[in-house]
This record gives C-alpha cells, structure tokens and sequence, in this order.
C-alpha cells in the first residue's frame, strides 16, 4: 500500500513538474483510492479532463504497473500500458512513465521537455524508508510523525545523497516539534537536514519549502521564510503545501488578502485536503466572513475529522453562531474519529463552549481528558473561556520557542486576551500585529512598550 502511495506522488510531482499541466496533488488525488467512484465524478470533483489510474504489484526484486489514462468527460481510454520491471529501475521508470503520459496528452512537447524525478536515489531500501515516512507525514498524527522521522534517518543512512529523504526529514521533525515541543530538541537537526538537502539539489521545491517552514515556525526569519517558499513556489508552481504554508505565514501578518489569494491556489490543487481547506477556513474568519469560514470549518472537519482540521469547528463554535447542539455533534465526531477515550462525553465540551452556564463542569472534563493533542487542548480551552490556562501555555510556549506563538498575531480566538501583558509582549518580540480589523482590513499594531 505504502508503495503504490509512493509511486503515485513521485509520479503526480514529475507531471506536475510542467508548466502546461495543472495536477490536482496527493490529498485530493489519493482521496478517491479504492473507491470505486465513476471517472466522471473524479473529474469534476477534482476540475480536471483526464485521469490516470492504474494498479502496482510488487513480487521481491521485480514491480508490475499496470495503468490507464482516461477522458474523464466521456470515460474513454486514451492511452493504456504495463510496465514489467526490475525493482531496482524504479526511478528510471518513474521518468518512462511520466514521459508515455505526457507524450499523450501534450504531443508537441520535445522529449527532454518531459518532467524529471528530482533528489532521488538509485537505493531500493532507502527509497522504500523514504515512501513509509512520507506517508507517515501526511498523517499529522504525533506517533506517526516520530516514526516518519526515523524512516527518513534510515533513508538518508543507507544513501546520504537522497536529497528528498533529508527534506523529508526536515518536514517530519516540524510538524512533529510543532504539535509536541518536547521534541523542539530536534529542530537543529532539521536545520542541517533541510541545507543539506539544498546543497545536493539547489533546484529541488521541496527542499526550498522546508527552509522556509522552519525559518517561519521555529526562527521566526518572516523574510527568509517567505524567500524560500517562493523559491519553492517558483520552481513548482504546483506544490500545494508551499502554497497553503506561505498563505499562512501571510495571515499570520495581517496580510490576508494576500494569504487568501494563495490558499486559493494551494485549494485549486488540492481540493480535498482538509489541511489547506483549515488554513482557507481560517483566514475567512479572520478576514470577518465568518459565514464562509462556517461552510469551509465544515467541509475540513467532513475531510480530516480526526485531525486539527476537525476540532477547529468546535473551538470556533461560539464565534461562528453554532447552536450548542451543533456544537455538540461537531465536538463528538471530532472525539470519535480521534480515537479518544469518553468520545460521547465530549457533547459536554461542545455545548460548554456555546452555553456559559456548562463551562465550569466542561472545563474539569477537558482537565481530565487523556491523549489529548497539547495545541487542541489549549484552544479548546481557550474557547471554553479558561484564559488563566491559556497564558501557562503561551508561557511555555514562549519558554521553549514553540512554534505555535506565530499565530497569535492575528486569530479571533486570541481576541480576548489582546490587552493581556504577555500577549503584548509577544507580539512586541515577534513583531506581528495584536489583532486584525475585519472591516478596515488591515492589521491592528500594539502601541510600543512604555
């Protein structure tokens, strides 16, 4: 399973490498995986003319790829093969893949013209290390990120030239450090891994979009952050995560008709991600339309339920004119689907966030409530109104350099604690606005200190 996942993002990256092709990415690609859905409702779901399916069966030391590319609109094949090859000519056949596709759909393009797999390795085994961990890292999920992190190390062990492997590695330790910051003890490695990446590939996105995730998170570099992910951008215009990161970065700011305009791209080509449909929700809450942040809350948590995408509707609740039983429902699918223990009880926590009356008795639940990811506590209980608890930990955060200060700028949950003296001070240091007026659109800057 985690092989085909793989060959089918290499192979969506290398076509998604021309600039006469828009490639709708992995999320929203991988979201229709074993489903058995009609071609035609595949393409207009996803806004695309053609689609390429196919199969992968793997024995020891050989791979079997049989696929199709099909006329979404009519349902007719335009151009079928299989490939028998050793496994070891994975990559090469990647290329001889990517390069049949585009011969078919774009025959005018000259042969060299053909997208190539970039920062790759010719070494089976760390190539394998490389898929599980980027599949691992698409999860999000605290244990899955740690486990990605040691797929990487092993990759970039058994060939320390695999440039996307160090990328990867870089990617997993943020999203890992982000969400748990006693592993902030990682982000040196990260560093070196995201440099060493670009020392091997100057040309590779991916290595670009790292530098510029940690630059944003952990170093708070705002113009090198934004540096590195145009470049990312630049070089592929089609990698929705530098898109929907730099859009965040620009929201952030209090630059949010900026941020939306690429959020807007990075939803283009990724439709189903309930990542970047989040980030979207988020910057239309800021911005004051909170009845599109509603419908777009609403479609990330149907996407990743089990994830921040679908908690964030519940900590928003209140803000966005939920009745508590909406607010109810929504907190209980979000348990459910997280797997955590007591999910019925979490109607509690969703009718305490609309009805006052219920937030002492939903505040001591939440105090209990195990395995609970640190961030989603936190807003969660900032939105049940439990503001002493809120300052310990943007005391902690600030403490230890954690990556999640950099939101605080501008988002609407913070709004009641803008006059607090830490958050001033905050946002002093970091140098980001307290607050945002939705209907000057335009940032709100703290006066200077004294």
């Amino acid at each position: 399973d985690y092989f085909g996942d793989g060959l089918s993002e290499e192979l969506l990256n290398a076509l998604a490498g021309l600039d006469d092709l828009r490639v709708a990415a992995r999320t929203s690609s991988f979201a229709f995986k074993n489903r058995g859905v009609d071609i035609r409702t595949i393409g207009d779901s996803l806004g695309v003319e053609t689609v390429l399916e196919g199969s992968v069966r793997r024995s020891e030391d050989r791979v079997r790829v049989a696929l199709q590319l099909i006329e979404a609109e009519s349902g007719f094949g335009l151009w079928s093969e299989d490939f028998d090859r050793p496994l070891a000519g994975i990559l090469a056949l990647q290329d001889e893949i990517a390069a049949s596709v585009v011969s078919t759909l774009l025959p005018r393009l000259r042969g060299e013209d053909a997208a190539r797999v970039r920062g790759g390795t010719a070494d089976i085994v760390a190539y394998d290390e490389y898929l599980l961990g980027r599949q691992k890292w698409h999860t999000r999920e605290v244990p899955a990120l740690r486990e990605a992190v040691e797929h990487f190390r092993r990759a970039t062990e058994r060939d320390s030239s695999f440039a996307l492997a160090w990328s990867g590695l870089a990617d997993a330790i943020d999203a890992l450090a982000f969400r748990d910051t006693s592993e902030l003890k990682l982000v040196p490695e990260a560093r070196l891994a995201a440099l060493h990446a670009l020392a091997l590939d100057p040309e590779l996105a991916e290595a670009w979009a790292s530098m510029g995730m940690l630059a944003g998170e952990f170093d708070w570099d705002q113009p090198l952050a934004q540096r590195a992910l145009r470049r990312a951008i630049a070089l592929r215009p089609s990698y929705a995560h530098a898109q929907r990161t730099l859009g965040s970065f620009l929201r952030n700011l209090g630059r949010v008709d900026e941020s939306l305009r690429h959020l807007e791209l990075a939803l283009q080509l990724d439709p189903l991600s309930g990542l970047i449909r989040e980030a979207y929700a988020l910057a239309l809450h800021v911005a004051g339309d909170k009845v599109g942040a509603r419908e777009q809350y609403e479609i990330a948590a149907e996407l990743a339920p089990a994830a921040g995408s679908g908690a964030a509707i519940v900590w928003h609740a209140a803000d966005l004119g939920l009745t508590a039983d909406e607010a109810a429902q929504a907190a209980v699918t979000y348990a459910t689907a997280a797997g955590l223990p007591e999910a019925a009880s979490w109607e509690l926590v969703g009718r305490g966030i609309v009805d006052p009356s219920l937030r002492e008795r939903a505040r001591a639940f939440l105090a209990e409530a195990p395995e609970l990811d640190e961030f989603v506590r936190h807003q969660v209980s900032l939105a049940l109104g439990n503001h002493e608890a809120a300052v310990e930990y943007l005391e902690a955060q600030r403490a230890v350099g954690g990556g999640d200060l950099h939101r605080i700028g501008v988002l609407p949950q913070y709004d009641p604690l803008r006059r607090h003296p830490l958050v001033l001070e905050i946002v002093r240091e970091l140098g980001v606005p307290n607050g945002y007026d939705p209907v000057a659109r335009a940032p709100v800057w703290p006066e200077p200190a004294g």
